[in-house]
């Protein structure tokens, strides 16, 4: 726990208490559980308990009030991150005992090794990725965040992984989470086109954010985007209404991913791989200590 206070501020009193009191439990639920919000997260958590309206100004003051209450030693430091501001740093090692703990825990076999499917995932924001991070290390998964329409770079270095699995025989796909508005709608298209020029044909899911998901997690509305170029076809479709894959629970993210990794893996050959990675890093620690 990592709860300090900086200064000296004003006390919460009245609706701003009230609203004070609905966070709290919020972010010390999710972070006993072991994730770690960010603060759109947490103001969709509100929006969909009917604390807060979804609009811009509820956003600034959950923002401000959250900062406040972290300011005042009120709130973790460790259970809301920034994922989109990173610190990069080389590995260091305080004894080779360390170091040889990291390579254990670094030391991965090809676990797609034996399947007859290939997958890779694709989440429309990076500050998702992190939700879905520790589900796609758990099953050896790429996962790439697009922010937005990705680039042409990343398009061509997927397509080149695609046409070496395809030539091998195995089957392609991507695993795609994008918000329900015009642009995030309009990301499969996009993406099966684009990979198409570079001669790659994976069967693209899109496995969230989708109207029935909306409907059964009730999911708090936006304006659609009418300045996207999207947008008319979006609105005759779906109407003025548009929701963000934020608003769903990290758990929720979590369960959809890994259900729809598991419809393609073959499990047995799988934990077969696995566990010959487990014997090879005993023989690994046995190398690294002599003995």
């Amino acid at each position: 726990m990592v709860k300090f206070r900086y200064g000296f501020g004003a006390s919460f009193h009245g609706s701003s208490k009230a609203l004070l009191g609905e966070m709290i439990p919020i972010v010390e639920d999710y972070h006993g559980r072991g994730y770690t919000l960010t603060v759109r997260q947490l103001y969709y958590q509100l929006v969909s308990r009917n604390v807060v309206s979804n609009s811009l100004p509820s956003y600034k003051r959950v923002s401000n009030m959250l900062l406040k209450a972290r300011m005042k030693g009120l709130v973790d430091w460790d259970a809301i991150e920034d994922r989109g501001r990173k610190r990069r740093m080389p590995g260091e090692y305080e004894s080779m005992a360390e170091f040889v703990e990291a390579i254990k825990g670094a030391y991965r076999r090809c676990r797609w090794d034996g399947q007859k499917h290939y997958l890779e995932v694709m989440v429309e924001k990076e500050a998702l990725a992190g939700v879905l991070e520790d589900v796609a290390v758990k099953y050896h998964v790429s996962l790439a965040a697009n922010k937005g329409y990705t680039s042409a770079s990343a398009m061509h270095d997927v397509a080149g992984r695609m046409r070496y699995q395809t030539n091998r025989g195995i089957k392609c796909h991507i695993l795609y989470l994008g918000d329900h508005d015009p642009s995030g709608m309009d990301m499969v298209r996009d993406i099966k086109d684009r990979l198409s020029q570079f001669w790659a044909f994976p069967k693209v899911e899109r496995i969230a954010l989708n109207m029935d998901q909306i409907r059964e997690h009730d999911l708090p509305p936006n304006p659609a985007k009418k300045t996207d170029p999207r947008s008319r076809k979006y609105a005759a479709k779906y109407g003025g209404d548009s929701w963000e894959l934020d608003a769903l629970d990290p758990a929720i993210l979590e369960d959809m991913l890994e259900k729809a990794i598991l419809r393609h893996l073959d499990v047995k050959a799988y934990m077969a791989v696995v566990k010959q990675e487990a014997e090879d890093t005993k023989r690994l620690e046995g190398i690294a200590t002599g003995a």
